[in-house]
Order: structure tokens, then sequence, then C-alpha cells
């Protein structure tokens, strides 16, 4: 110990000694100890940052048969402790015990290791140290403060500031509050501590960016070559981020995972020499223990040559050091790392993965569900999109905990592999995922002394639709062109069929293997094709013989001069794991997944695209119309799963985007036709399962089934989970309407009708708002112009601004003729239409009646000042289209001709009604009453028709319960409940009958209703879109209209009609 240290050490005790001398209470005390432990040691140190910041935490008692919330002074992992203001005093010490052996019960009854917990009561001078003696035969769950035993281990008693006793606390506070081996492996203390935000991992990676980047200046062919197999797989990157520094982080993440394993193999945290390190990195460490295919020659094993690994040892010394705070004995229940694997992809912005965690309490209750569903046959599942290994490591779990007695190793090592075969296209997920495998696996391994195990989890696209070694199309293709670097190798796709696949792997080991030796010659190889396909069953003939020889040939031969020219490593790794899913059978017993939840929309530049339409069509489940853009990865991965994957009446259970209940671009899939599908495929789901709202970013649902022929069914069997402990049977009921079919929990009171007698079509895009709508000061017969503000007449529009709030337009003038007013959502409350804001829109109507751009003759025709606002409007359209040639009218304004389309003159009823929310909000406006023909916003549908009777009771029905219940089963639901009205709306409404007295009594009682809202609306400022939101003033008008001496009257004949 240095002198200022022991100097601190003995300054805290004289202050420790007053402050308990003058009885300052406990907190001050604690406060106090605080202050000091970062003067007496490191403050970077992880034991001394977690006493800091250390703070009550809440437990679970028992007391007097009850249980009851209290808090433990300071509970870091298994270390309960409990500070009062002097222990001198007997029963000040004597409290202070019976709390320490409450939080220690509460600690047991958590299932925290016993032999971990450590119980300390302290009022920082006088130090008790207590350990749990178990009592045998008392079950975890029985513990409390009567029963348990707790024996004192250590203590010590600080009586004055002198030197041998600072030296005395200076030793014991490190012993106990920094417990070598105390601190639970967790997925969340690992992402506190590793993850890539942690202000404790920073200098870690600045370190290993420093020499990924030398080495990649020393060598930056070879990384060229990886960068461009790395993107031609995991493509649509969208990242702020460089691809080295994602490169960077992943190289990191992945060696971090390495030293963690290797510390569950062992059983402690290692302070590794630099050979053992090194082994640990390249992987012969796990191969030395049986783990044959954990480590390969991935994207990063040119950075593990020997050549370089020694320059980046002291960095990874480093973060084995920093590992000695964590205990290995015990294996984690959970994904240690699906916290950190998401935040690479956030970090990224790795589109193409859909990447979201399973929570470990899901992932298992899917698990035991599919389980159930092959009636006791033994798990061999199949995982398409496993990530870090959520799902695989609840399957291993299963089949452990099933396995008992005497067996034979080879036996146990066979239904290890066969649980739970895993891919991913991430190829840091597949490290992780198999790094969760071996700790998993780690104690059954050693109970039954198994020596070999390769792990089922390979770096693939299951969907077989992209591989980052071969050049054009891939799917039911009959020659598949390999790229190496800038060689092509044709390979026959006979030979990656489930009955090829030990000559397939021959092969390309073979040509491996010889590599590094003086070049052979074509009979030689011929030769050892010929071995391998001797010792074979597979009949092929002479022309599959021959193919396959030329194959063999041509992958040698590049292979060598790959080597030669230093663009070698990972070919082998590539092409076995890419041409995995090809090589698997369909005999897998279920599937257990949670699949990437990703729409065609966000694929823009994606190469999986146009392939992913593709094969959407050929199992018949590809959306039509404007749905098309929201197809998802999930039910193509899916519905391609149980068709190559899983044998005939096998089970699957798999986490989905919610939209698949009632989603327009899920109907195909609903209805069943992928049956009718290029291939006839079975499918049978057999119940659902709502999951709760914050389980993951957008609502899920689970969904199991068989692959065997579909039963029609009108009721699905279903469970909603509100917590993981709290569940309620709640059916899924199927509901037709129309072409449409929906899956709900709802019980609809009303079918929803289909009726084709109103054609109401969608506004146009007057978007983006901020070159849209602006503040306006009148000026004679122009307008001053300026960005919109919050005192700005139309400031509601910059609450729901997602781009465009920084803009700030020059001040500019423009003519009034220029503007146009615009009816949209915002303004539209249940029977009423607010003030319309007016637009900047260059357009006029045709003699058609439609709306039409400005000609370039008009435009000339304009005064300078407009033409120079038009210019800057198109200026900041190309920006925020990112694309110089965009044009703001086709592109926005007109849209799909959702403008031109407007051709009504003023004279007739505009009925309108907002396209989103859970209700429907409609009202209606006398044409001929406007002074200008309002432009329809896209946030909108209208209609027009000829007499105000008719507006009133198409009106009358939009707005009612009946209307809102009986569409509600087929509306999307987004996170926050119900969304998207659209056309759901309109095709519920029954035509309108002059004849029928029911329509005209709607009418009368509806206007009626109409004139006593407009005078109770009077003395608020609902109607008002600067005063709150649209959904919280329709709300409140809604509330208002209930209370009307007309509502019953209108709530009973729309009853009538609907």
């Amino acid at each position: 110990m240095n002198e200022i240290t022991i100097k601190y050490a003995k300054e805290f005790i004289s202050k420790a000694l007053a402050l308990r001398d003058s009885h300052q209470k406990e907190d001050i005390l604690r406060y106090n100890q605080a202050s000091y432990l970062k003067l007496m040691f490191d403050p970077d140190t992880k034991w001394v940052r977690d006493h800091i910041d250390g703070s009550e935490k809440s437990v679970h008692l028992i007391r007097g048969n009850r249980h009851v919330v209290g808090f433990v002074d300071s509970c870091i992992d298994s270390i309960a402790i409990e500070y009062e203001k002097d222990l001198r005093v007997q029963t000040i010490f004597d409290e202070g015990f019976r709390q320490v052996k409450e939080y220690c019960a509460s600690l047991v009854r958590d299932h925290v290791d016993i032999n971990m917990i450590i119980g300390i009561l302290s009022d920082t001078l006088s130090w008790h140290v207590y350990s749990v003696n178990p009592t045998p035969g008392l079950p975890v769950e029985s513990y409390n403060e009567d029963n348990i035993e707790l024996i004192e281990i250590d203590s010590l008693d600080i009586k004055k500031p002198s030197d041998k006793e600072a030296l005395l606390l200076l030793d014991f506070l490190p012993k106990y509050l920094g417990r070598v081996e105390s601190r639970f492996v967790t997925g969340e203390n690992l992402y506190k501590d590793f993850g890539l935000t942690s202000e404790y991992s920073t200098p870690y990676l600045q370190e290993i960016s420093v020499f990924v980047r030398e080495a990649i200046s020393a060598r930056p062919n070879y990384f060229q070559m990886v960068q461009n197999l790395w993107h031609s797989f995991v493509e649509g990157l969208d990242s702020t981020d460089s691809s080295e520094d994602t490169y960077i982080s992943e190289y990191y993440i992945s060696n971090l995972g390495k030293l963690l394993c290797a510390n569950f193999i062992e059983k402690r945290a290692l302070l590794s020499d630099d050979n053992e390190l090194e082994q640990i990195i390249n992987g012969s460490f796990f191969e030395n223990r049986g783990y044959l295919n954990f480590v390969e020659y991935d994207y990063f094993g040119w950075l593990n040559e020997s050549s370089l690994i020694q320059k980046v040892l002291p960095i990874i010394h480093k973060i084995q050091n920093e590992l000695v705070v964590y205990n290995f004995q015990t294996i984690p229940q959970e994904d240690l790392f699906g916290n950190i694997l998401v935040q690479m992809s956030e970090r990224s912005q790795r589109l193409l993965l859909g990447q979201e965690l399973t929570p470990q309490w899901l992932a298992k209750k899917v698990v035991y569900k599919v389980r159930d569903m092959i009636d006791g046959e033994e798990p061999s599942f199949i995982d398409m999109c496993c990530g870090s290994g959520s799902m695989i490591i609840e399957t291993l779990k299963s089949v452990i905990d099933s396995i008992a007695g005497d067996r034979d190793p080879l036996i146990v090592a066979d239904l290890l592999t066969r649980a739970a075969t895993g891919f991913d296209i991430d190829p840091l997920a597949v490290i992780l995922a198999k790094i969760n495998w071996i700790i998993t696996v780690r104690d059954i391994s050693n109970k039954y002394g198994i020596t070999a195990l390769s792990i089922p989890i390979y770096h693939a696209d299951s969907l077989f639709i992209n591989t980052p070694v071969t050049s054009g199309k891939v799917f039911n293709q009959e020659i598949l062109r390999m790229k190496m670097h800038d060689r092509y190798v044709d390979l026959p796709a006979f030979l990656i069929s489930p009955l090829n696949q030990n000559i397939f792997d021959g092969i390309v080991d073979t040509c491996y293997q010889h590599i590094n030796e003086t070049k052979i010659n074509d009979d030689v190889l011929y030769r050892l094709i010929s071995d391998i396909l001797n010792n074979h069953e597979t009949k092929l003939d002479k022309e599959q013989i021959d193919a396959i020889s030329h194959f063999a040939s041509d992958l040698y031969k590049n292979m060598y001069d790959l080597n030669i020219r230093g663009q070698n490593g990972l070919w082998s790794f590539l092409i076995k794991n890419s041409f995995r899913p090809s090589l698997i059978t369909a005999n897998f017993n279920g599937i257990v997944s949670n699949t990437p939840w990703l729409a065609m929309s966000k694929l823009v530049s994606n190469p999986y695209k146009e392939d992913l339409a593709n094969m959407a069509s050929y199992y018949n489940i590809k959306p039509t119309g404007p749905a098309f853009l929201h197809l998802e990865l999930a039910t193509v991965f899916l519905i391609h799963a149980i068709d190559k994957f899983l044998a005939e009446d096998a089970a699957f259970g798999c986490i989905l985007p919610e939209t698949i209940l009632a989603g327009k671009q899920h109907e195909k899939f609903r209805a069943g036709n992928y049956r009718k599908g290029t291939t006839t495929l079975n499918v049978d789901i057999n119940e659902i399962w709502n999951l709760p709202n914050d389980t993951f970013k957008n609502r899920a649902i689970a969904i199991f089934g068989c692959k065997s022929p579909r039963i029609q069914k009108d009721v699905f069997s279903g469970q909603t989970f509100f917590s993981p402990e709290e569940v309620r049977l709640e059916p899924y009921h199927v509901y037709h309407g129309g072409n449409r079919t929906v899956w709900s929990q709802c019980i609809v009171s009303s079918a929803h009708g289909i009726f084709d007698a109103y054609l109401f079509k969608q506004g146009a895009d007057i978007l983006p708002r901020y070159l849209m709508f602006f503040d306006l000061q009148s000026r004679g017969t122009n307008y001053t112009v300026t960005s919109l503000n919050s005192s700005s007449r139309y400031a509601y529009f910059l609450s729901t601004m997602h781009k465009g709030t920084d803009y700030s337009l020059p001040t500019s003038m423009a003519h009034k003729s220029l503007f146009h007013p615009v009816m949209l959502s915002n303004i539209v409350t249940p029977f009423s239409i607010s003030e319309m804001p007016l637009a900047f829109l260059p357009i006029q109507k045709d003699s058609n009646n439609c709306w039409r751009r400005y000609t370039e003759e008009e435009n000339a025709l304009l005064s300078l000042t407009d033409r120079n606002l038009i210019s800057t409007i198109k200026r900041e359209f190309s920006i925020f289209k990112a694309d110089s040639t965009a044009d703001i009218y086709a592109l926005s304004v007109n849209w799909r001709n959702k403008l031109s389309q407007q051709n009504f003159t003023n004279d007739g009823y505009l009925v309108v009604y907002g396209a989103g929310g859970e209700s429907v909000c409609a009202s209606y406006v006398n044409l001929s009453s406007l002074p200008n023909i309002p432009v329809i916003d896209q946030t909108l549908y209208w209609c027009r028709v000829d007499t105000e009777e008719e507006a009133v009771y198409m009106v009358a029905l939009l707005n009612s319960e009946q209307l809102t219940n009986s569409i509600s089963a087929f509306q999307p639901r987004g996170r926050f409940g119900a969304r998207h009205i659209h056309s759901l709306a309109s095709t519920s409404l029954p035509p309108f009958n002059l004849a029928d007295e029911s329509h005209l009594s709607l009418v009368r009682i509806t206007k009626q209703l109409i004139s006593e809202l407009s005078t109770a609306l009077e003395s608020t400022n609902y109607l008002d879109p600067n005063r709150g939101s649209i959904a919280s003033r329709r709300v409140k008008i809604n509330r208002i209209l209930k209370t009307l001496p007309s509502y019953q009257d209108y709530n009973n004949a729309c009853n009538e009609i609907l």
C-alpha cells in the first residue's frame, strides 16, 4: 500500500469514528464510506464502482408467514449488506443481524447458489461477515430468517486511525466487497460491463481498433476480399459507422465470447499465459477439449494467425483479467449475448437481420409447447434464424433435464447434437450461439465423459436465396456459380442435396487439405475423389460422376491459386456453411424460432428483395396490390422452413409480428394459400398466443401447428400473456368479410358486412409537411412565407413532423393563388371539420375538373418571387428524397394519381373519414359553401354524394360504435392498439335508400345530434388542432356526444340499420 492510500484510510477511520460517536444516522456513515472508497482504491475498479453506486434494493421477504417487500441496504450479486449506525449497541446489532438473516434467506429463495451467498453486517468500522450453512432436506423455497443458519467467517473491528488498522481495513474491504468470482454471469451484467456503449469497454475497443486498422493497412487486399464477402451476404447496411467500425466491434465481441467460454469450460476465471491465450483465440483450446467446430477460420481468421495474434494478446489479457470478478461455476439459465447482439445490429442498422432478443421465459415456453406436440419423441428441432441461440439453449436444457442414470456417452452426445440445429445469416450471432451451446452442455458433457461434440449451428441463410460464395441466383437453380474472390466454379446443384452431403463435405475437405502442398495433378485428384465416392453408397450415373470430377478439379485449382496469392483461409468455412441448408433433409420434428421481422419496403437496395418476392410467389403467399410492399420475411421464413426442414406431422412454434392476425399483406397466409402454390404444402395452425406488449419493440404473437393437412377452423385455441406468469385462456375467432379473413380475440356482435355502394378514395400525399405548410402573413395579393414555428397558425404540424422540424425557409413571398385549402385528419372530428390549412401547391383545375400542375409557360408568367419559392421547394424536395431528379408532383403530391382523381366541382357534399386510428371518425361538408375547392390529404378517405341527406346518413353510420365494432377484428394492431381503417369503413356502409324510413329517421336524429353537439362545443377548444392531439380531442368529443339528449335515439337508429 502506498502512503497516500494509507493516509486516506486513516482519514476515513477518523471521520467514521467521529460520526459514529456523535450518533449520526447510518446513511451519513454510508455516504462517508462511499466518498472515501474512491480515494482508498482505484475508482475504475469494478467492485469500487458497484459499491459507490450501490443503493437500496427491494427483496421479497417472509415475515410472520406473510410475503412482504423489504429493502436491503446494499445487494450486489450474492452479497447482502446491512448497515447500522453503531454495532456496539447490542439491540442495534441484534436487529441488524436479524435483517442479514432475512436478506440471505431471500437470496436463497431466489435460487442464488447457497455457497455464493455472503451476508455482511457493518457500521463501516465494525464488520461481520457470514456464510449460509445449508440445512439438509430444506427446500430453498422454505428458507426464512427463523430457519436459516449463518456462520461468521470473518470480522474486523477498527478502533483507531493507526497505520496498522488502516492496513487491516485496506486488506479487508477488497476481500469481501470486491469478491473475486462473486459476480454472476448474466446477459444484463455482460451488457453493462462489456457492451459496446459501456464506459468500461471503451478502452478495449479503442486498443483493438488500433490493432485491426494496422492489420488492414498491412494486408489491404485481403481485408477488401473479406469485406466484399461480408457485404455480399449481409448487405443492407445503412450505417453511420464505417464498415471497419462494425468489423472491429464484432471482432471484439467474438473474442470476449471465447474468453467467457473458456472460463466456463474450466469453471473458473482463467489468467492465461500467452500460449494458452493464443489457443483460446485461435480455437485449439476448444478442439483439445472436444468441441470440434467451435472456432473456424471465418471472417476473423486472418487476424488470429500467429503472425498477427501476438500483437493483440496484451489487449486480450486485460479483458481476461477483468473477468475474474465473475463466477463461472454455475451455468447461466439464459442467452448471455442477446442484448449485445441486438445492440450490434442497432448500431450498424443491419436491416436484413431484423434481430430482436427472445426473452428466456418465452423461448422456454415455446420449446416446451412444441415438445408437448411431438408425443414423447426426443427433440430434433431447428431454428432457421437462431440469433445468439435463445431457442437452442432452451431446447438443449429440456433434453438435458430428461437425461438420467447410466447412459452411453455416444448416445448422450447424439441426443445433444440432434436436439437443435441452428442457422443464422449473421456470423457474429453464430459464434455467440455456439458459445451458449457449449456453456449449456458443459456439465452433462463432463458427467458422461463425452470426448467429442460437433456444434450444429451454421453461418448460412436458411432460405438459401443468398450466399457469400455464389454469383447470381441460387433458389431452384440446376447449376450454382460459385464465386471465390475473382475466380468462378460451377457447382452442380445435385451435389448439395441431403443424399450427397458427405460427398460434398469430403470434396471440400480434400481440396482444402492439399492446397499447402505441391500442386497435385488431375489424376491424383481423381483418385482421391474416387475414394470419397467409393466410401458412400450413393448411386450416381456417369454424367453425375463426370460433373463431380470437373467441379472438384476446378475447386482445387482455384483454392490452390488463391492460397499462393494469399487470398485463402476462409473458403472452406464459407463453402461448407453456406450450402448447409440444402444439405439437410426434411427430418426435423419441430421448429422453434423467432423469425426476422422485416417488410419488403425496407429492402430497397437489398439482394433479398427480388428473391424474397419470388419465394413468396412460389409458396403463393405473395400479397397483391399495395400490400405487396409489406411482404415480410417472417412468414416466408416459416413456410419455407416447414416445407424444407420438417418431417410429416412434425410440429412448429414460431414468434411472428401481430400483423399476421389481420394485415392485408398476410391474407394469403391466413387463407392457407400455400396449399395451392408451386408446391403443395400442408400446414395446420392450431394455437395462437398473444404476447405482452413490452416483449418486443412491436407487438407479437406466437403460433403453433403441425405439418399436416389443414383443418378448417372457426376458432383457434388461444392464450393471452399479460406477463410471463399471468396467462388467460382467450380463443382466437376466425372472421370473414368479403375476400378478407382475420383472426381476432374480439367478440364481434355484428359481422363486417361487405357493400360496394360507396367508392371512397384516399387523399393525396401532401408531403413532406415542412415543404407544404408555412407560417403565412397576408400582404395584399401575396403572402409573406416563413417556416412554421410554435406560435404559427398551423403549429400543430410540428408535433407530428418526422423530418424537417429543423428546416428554416428563407423569408419568401408568393401569390395567394398558389395556396390551396387542404382537408386532413388533424381538422376532422366527429361530425365537425375545423379551419382548413393552406398549402403551397402550384396546381389548378383543368377542363375536366382534374387537378394538374402548372405548365412551363404558366410558370414563366409567374412573378420572380413565385418562381423563386417554387425553385426552393423543388430543390429541398430533391434533398429530402436524396435524388437530384426527384419530382415533387409525381413522387408526392400526385403519387398514384391520388390528386388528379379529385375531380369534383363545388357542388354536392363531400364525406370524409380518417384513414388511421382505432375508431372511425367522419364528417361532411357542403362543397358549395366553400370559397375554394379543397385538396384532400392522404390521412382521409373521401366520397362525394349529391344530397345532404345521404351525406348525413353516411356520416352517422361511420361515427357509430356499431360500425367501429364490426370492423375491429379486421384492423391491424400496432404497439398502441388498433390502427389503419382505410377502406374497411367504406365497405361497411349499406346504401342509402330514400324509401327506407329507418334511413330517413337516422338522418333526422343525426341532424338534431349535430346541432346539440355544435352548441356543446362552443364552450370548448376541442375543435382547435393546436389544442391537443387529434386522438385526445376526438375522445373528448365522443364523451360529450354520449351525454347529449339525442344520442340514445341515434345509437338505436344505427343499431337498427347495422
